[in-house]
């Protein structure tokens, strides 16, 4: 079962973006992401193309050892636009196998100072 941020996930426009999850077994063990892919999508609704797309291909997501980073840079974040919705980060492990890690509701937010 997925983990669900109870907070929305906030990206500022305009604002480089940086959001790591530790992912542990029951004993407190790191989860081995070894060989593991990674594919993060925004969408506004589930009938909508993604606003913003992360993975490791575009190495937006770093997987090591139990962490799962989030990176976006400023250039990136700079040309969105303030929106909800909703978002899911999927695994691949190598032998095919795919689960949803996290799952939540995500802000797109203005930067007032970046507007100025």
């Amino acid at each position: 079962m997925p983990a669900i941020l109870p907070e929305p996930m906030d990206v500022k426009i305009g604002d480089t973006f940086h959001y790591e999850a530790q992912w542990v077994d029951s004993t407190g063990a790191n989860v081995d992401l070894d060989g593991c892919t990674a594919l993060m999508q925004f969408r506004e609704s589930e009938n909508e193309d993604p606003t913003l797309e992360l993975s490791t291909e575009n190495g937006l997501i770093t997987l090591a050892a139990g962490s799962i980073s989030l990176d976006i840079p400023a250039a990136t974040t700079k040309g969105l636009e303030e929106q909800y919705g909703m978002f899911d980060l999927e695994l691949t492990y190598s032998d095919g196998t795919v689960i949803t890690v996290l799952t939540g509701r995500y802000r797109i937010l203005p930067d007032y100072a970046y507007l100025i």
